[in-house]
Parts: C-alpha cells; structure tokens; sequence
C-alpha cells in the first residue's frame, strides 16, 4: 500500500498498514521520475490519489518542449483538448489566470515551445506537495 510520497523521500507500502519511511535521499521529482521503480509506485499513487492527470500533464509537457518546431501546433491542440479546455478527459487544477492565458494564445494562434510552462511549474508544484 503506497502511503504518502515526498520530495525528500518516500513513504511507502508496510504489509502491516503503517507508513515506513523509505530513501531519505535528497533530490528533485523530475529527477526521481527518471528512476523506473519509483515512477511505477508513483503513477499507483497519483492514480489512487485521483491525481494522474498531473504526471500524464507533465511528462507530455516535457515531451511538447522538445517537438521539432512543425510538431508544436499540432502537439499544443492535443494538449489542450486533453488537460486545459473545459470538457477535457484530464482536467488539470491550475489557476485562473494561467488558464486564460493559455485559452488566449490557442485562440489567437500565438503558440510557443513554453505556452504550457506556467502550468506545468504549478502542477509539478501540486505533485511534490501532494
């Protein structure tokens, strides 16, 4: 049973239902997301936290900064329709403003490699605290 994560560490699964602190080893989120065995128990986390769309957001983000630049229009379009506009599968929780700007430059066509950064700083924000 997955018990609590943290930046700093990892709370993880005790057979007897107690938390048990796991690896004290310091280190960023992104970082420890490249590790497959973390990544694994944290999407079971975030997945029984309701949460995954904020690790589905920040990974594809992470993916979007990196599209040849032919790729960004369309890989934005499917950005929003999955996390950002109101009907969405994977709503992501951000702030209002942060929403807006990013509703603003999808409709004005005014798209960018960091159209979605501000966004992603928030949930990655929501993720370590969560």
């Amino acid at each position: 049973i997955i018990v609590s994560f943290l930046i700093s560490g990892v709370y993880v699964y005790s057979r007897s239902g107690r938390s048990t602190k796991g690896d004290q080893a310091e280190g960023r989120l992104a970082d420890k997301l490249q590790d497959p065995l973390f990544r694994a128990r944290f999407i079971d986390f975030m997945t029984l936290s309701l949460s995954i769309e904020n690790l589905l957001f920040y990974e594809d983000v992470e993916k979007y900064k990196t599209l040849p630049d032919e790729n960004i229009e369309m890989a934005a379009m499917r950005l929003y329709a999955t996390y950002i506009s109101a009907d969405c599968p994977y709503q992501i929780n951000i702030r209002g403003p942060v929403r807006e700007a990013i509703v603003r430059a999808m409709s004005t066509s005014q798209i960018t490699r960091e159209l979605f950064s501000p966004a992603q700083m928030e949930i990655y924000g929501a993720m370590q605290f969560h």
